[in-house]
């Protein structure tokens, strides 16, 4: 599990567990042509730098892309030998929703906002977790792990036992 304090959620092993070393969000200005996506992705490729999620986007003529990776200053070091343009490594807040319940990115993103968080970049990673990237990590995390600890109790209060049809725990089964 990360260290208090770092981020909302357990992490996998292969992530650190520090600020300074990830994960992180590496934002990236791309020619919007093609191919450039491609030459980016091969050089992060080249670096043995693998992305966990992310996106890329044209807006207003230029391509940005921001993808979470476990060490910015690798990425950024591969990129840049590549001639292509980081415009920012920063830290990330990963926080797990409900998915099954509708309206969940909404009650998180207003307990942000209510907090004096502003939400600036937002993606999911290959765990279904929410990435975010915020103008003020620390408050974000406080207001993440408020929220995972305040469903954490609501899941195990509300939690039922699955049953088979003979009446038996189906999870008791399973490990016998």
């Amino acid at each position: 599990m990360a260290q208090a304090g770092i981020w909302a959620i357990p992490m996998p092993t292969d992530f650190p567990t520090s600020p300074q070393t990830g994960p992180h969000d590496v934002e990236i200005a791309l020619d919007n042509r093609p191919g450039s996506l491609a030459e980016m992705g091969e050089a992060l490729g080249r670096a043995a730098v693998s992305i966990e999620g992310g996106g890329s986007f044209v807006v207003n003529g230029q391509g940005v892309a921001h993808f979470l990776v476990a060490d910015g200053n690798a990425a950024r070091t591969a990129l840049e030998a590549a001639g292509i343009s980081v415009v920012a490594i920063r830290e990330v807040v990963i926080q797990r929703l409900d998915q099954a319940t509708p309206g969940q990115l909404g009650k998180l993103s207003r307990r942000m906002a209510d907090s004096g968080v502003n939400i600036e970049v937002l993606y999911s990673d290959h765990e279904h977790r929410l990435i975010l990237v915020v103008d003020d990590p620390a408050k974000a995390r406080a207001v993440a792990q408020a929220w995972m600890h305040e469903h954490d109790a609501a899941s195990i209060l509300s939690a039922k036992p699955q049953l088979t049809e003979n009446g038996a725990n189906k999870e008791f089964r399973s490990k016998r």
